[in-house]
């Protein structure tokens, strides 16, 4: 029988912190060097939408609380589809370019420092 609760984490094991989505968001704009309008934009430029594509990859695995319509919303589109494609779009990606992988390791690597 165990004499804590279930939701209770004893002090010695880590938390792991929670990302949020604007941090994420933070952490692209400054990789790719692109500002948050240009991030939010309707623009099917190839920065802007590699920017938001891999902002919605590394909110997908490190944003677990947030919904791929609420990934979505928060760059600017109105449906889950969107940000669902542009996370195989960089799943994909990755497996072909090291740099490229490279610069995805980056981004979240600065979410955990």
């Amino acid at each position: 029988m165990n004499m804590f609760p279930k939701w209770y984490l004893p002090p010695h094991i880590e938390r792991r912190r929670r990302n949020s989505g604007s941090a994420v968001v933070a952490a692209v704009m400054n990789e790719f060097n692109i500002d948050k309008q240009s991030l939010t934009s309707p623009s099917r430029s190839k920065k802007p939408v590699r920017a938001r594509q891999v902002a919605w990859y590394v909110m997908s695995r490190n944003c677990g609380h947030m919904s791929y319509l609420q990934m979505a919303k928060m760059l600017g589109r109105t449906d889950h589809s969107t940000a669902f494609h542009g996370v195989r779009v960089v799943e994909n990606l990755i497996e072909r370019d090291d740099e490229f992988a490279a610069a995805v390791e980056r981004v979240e690597r600065a979410l955990r420092d």
